[in-house]
């Protein structure tokens, strides 16, 4: 045993006692691992730089910005409607079909990368649903897993088994040759989690949660719709709009209602009301005409909040929020109307059609109530906080006079929804061009990456907000870390004296044995590393026992790919650590029963499915 052997022993020893205390974050504890190993020798400064061009990190990092993308364009919000009004219908038929479609993608879309997509989206079905989000993405990470295991591209772990095989002189594996064996874990695993698991699942608040417990400001605008708008010639029924969660209509004012001061005033009374033999019957909103088709001209009075205002300010095809001299160079600030400020009193209609500042007030909340009436008939009062666009200069001319207290970017971007097309061929470029063995997946995301940001589909800056740094240094980390194991010996010592246990062995005994070595390296250090020590050695047994090599393959794809005790073992599983809140424990606490109920499976059906003979 040499020092370097021993350093690496203790380094990772010392590493995995602070995971389960959580003596700190993850990442850091990773990188203060590396850095002992780098200082002792074990680790040089090219075996860390070496870490950065890893294909699976490269991966991991391009789907990060391709899930932003799908996100800035509107597509996951579209996505989790569905899923959400799914759920408003029937709640475990919505989940189940959910998890369905995370498992059967996974066998064509790299699983790391549909985690990355569904994270958002399972979040605020957790929301809708009030349910603590660590109750969901655990499950999403482990479906994912064991969907991705079910086919050659679901999961990069198979490809390089296979990668491995061919270099030396092995016949490829099909797309489908690891199906049956891969759906039988996948059932195995469904009735764990659906018997046990779901059970040890913690009912932890994370950051997200917390985030998604904020009450979101609704605001009250108006828009006008346009020549060409596609509303036109609609009811407001027919628009969708009347059934929306998100917007509520308050009132449908035709382009030739010339209201009077009087009729406003009556409306904002809303004197109706008073007269109402039955007030708890169900009506339409005051102004609203359900069967009156909406022409060009007329105005919406509608209350949403600030995203939906800026993306229907921004679509000027279906609606226009903005005046006649507000041009596309100008930008929309979010203010607070200043006590004394002149804009107090005025009715906002008047204000925006002349004001010296020339700028226009797109939506107000009040905090002390809601307002049910549009804008010719609402004045500014202290204390509203309104979206308010213009040229730089003249909203900073605001608050020189003191009109709001403050002027800031708003909280959400406008859904950038003319590009949702270019993000979706994005993604599905990526895909394509790995099934069909064009080029290498980390390859085709990374093409993807840039077409998304070269089309203006996500903006460079954003792309940098996407990466989450936590995620990619602890994989940085974990692959450092993996070499050092190949490089002290300590991998090797341990792989082999796990051979020289089984060597001679019957072969179902052999694979059984395989699957298990594999699962509990893929653990502790990683998948990939697992794959590439232990292939060669399976193979080799396969050749001393005059066996097919493909069950011997599939022990080494399966066990690498079936990771659920630790989150650093698998990127899916590292995804969702922070997200949902959870504990490394957490992970042992449900992911051990369920790999060694895997692990039994494995033994029984790889052989089965081989024709291995049991005698």
């Amino acid at each position: 045993m040499t020092w370097e052997f021993g350093l690496t022993l203790f380094t990772i020893s010392a590493l995995f006692i602070g995971f389960i205390r959580q003596v700190a974050e993850v990442e850091l504890l990773a990188l203060v691992a590396v850095a002992v190993l780098l200082a002792g020798g074990v680790l040089t400064i090219a075996d860390v730089l070496s870490v950065f061009s890893n294909p699976a990190a490269m991966t991991v990092a391009t789907m990060f910005i391709l899930s932003a993308a799908l996100d800035k364009t509107g597509v996951i919000d579209l996505l989790g409607k569905l899923v959400l009004n799914a759920a408003d219908r029937n709640t475990g038929l919505a989940l189940g079909g959910l998890l369905l479609a995370v498992f059967f993608g996974s066998f064509f879309i790299n699983n790391t990368s549909v985690v990355l997509i569904m994270i958002p989206i399972m979040i605020r079905l957790a929301q809708r649903l009030k349910l603590a989000s660590s109750k969901l993405l655990l499950p999403l990470s482990y479906v994912a897993i064991l969907g991705g295991a079910c086919t050659l591209i679901g999961t990069s772990t198979s490809l390089l088994v296979d990668g491995v095989a061919q270099d030396m002189g092995f016949k490829p594996f099909g797309m489908f040759d690891i199906l049956v064996p891969g759906l039988s874990l996948a059932a195995a695993g469904g009735l764990y989690m659906a018997a046990i698991g779901h059970r040890l699942l913690p009912n932890r608040q994370s950051l997200s949660d917390a985030l998604g417990d904020k009450v979101e400001r609704r605001y009250m605008s108006q828009i006008l719709i346009e020549r060409d708008s596609p509303l036109i010639g609609k009811t407001v029924v027919e628009t969708g709009l009347s059934k929306s969660d998100e917007v509520e209509i308050l009132q449908h004012i035709p382009a030739n209602d010339q209201a009077s001061s009087l009729v406003n005033l009556l409306r904002y009374l809303d004197v109706s009301r008073v007269f109402k033999k039955d007030p708890g019957a169900k009506r339409d909103h005051d102004g609203v005409t359900s069967k009156a088709a909406l022409r060009e001209g007329d105005r919406l009075v509608i209350l949403s909040d600030q995203r939906n205002i800026l993306t229907a300010d921004k679509n000027k095809k279906v609606a226009s929020l903005s005046g006649d001299f507000i041009t596309a160079a100008n930008i929309t600030m979010e203010g607070i109307i200043a006590p004394g400020s002149t804009l107090v009193g005025q009715l906002i209609d008047g204000f925006n059609r002349e004001n010296a500042y020339k700028v226009q007030i797109l939506a107000v909340h009040r905090v002390n109530g809601k307002i049910n009436t549009d804008f010719s008939s609402v004045k500014v009062s202290v204390g509203d906080t309104v979206l308010i666009k213009g040229e730089t200069r003249a909203l900073a001319s605001l608050i020189e006079n003191g009109e709001v207290n403050s002027l800031n970017a708003p909280e959400h971007e406008p859904f950038n929804r003319r590009h949702a097309p270019i993000a979706i061929f994005a993604l599905f470029m990526a895909v394509g061009l790995a099934t069909l063995n064009l080029v290498p997946i980390a390859a085709g995301a990374f093409l993807a990456a840039v077409l998304v940001m070269a089309s203006r589909s996500l903006k460079v800056t954003d792309a940098y907000k996407a990466l989450q740094g936590s995620v990619l240094l602890l994989i940085y980390a974990m692959l450092a870390i993996s070499i050092a194991m190949q490089k002290s010996g300590a991998l090797n010592l341990l792989v082999g004296g796990i051979m020289e246990v089984i060597h001679g062995a019957h072969p179902i005994l052999v694979i059984s044995c395989l699957y298990l070595a594999t699962s509990c390296i893929t653990e502790v250090f990683s998948n990939n590393a697992a794959a590439v020590m232990l292939t060669p050695i399976a193979l080799g047994l396969a050749q001393s026992l005059g066996l097919a090599a493909a069950p011997f393959e599939a022990a080494i794809m399966l066990g690498a790919s079936a990771s659920f005790a630790t989150p650093v073992g698998y990127q899916t599983n590292t995804l969702v650590f922070n997200a949902g809140g959870y504990r490394f424990s957490d992970f042992l606490k449900i992911g051990v029963p369920l790999n060694l109920i895997l692990w039994a499976v494995a033994s029984i059906v790889i052989p089965l499915y081989w024709n291995i003979p049991w005698n």
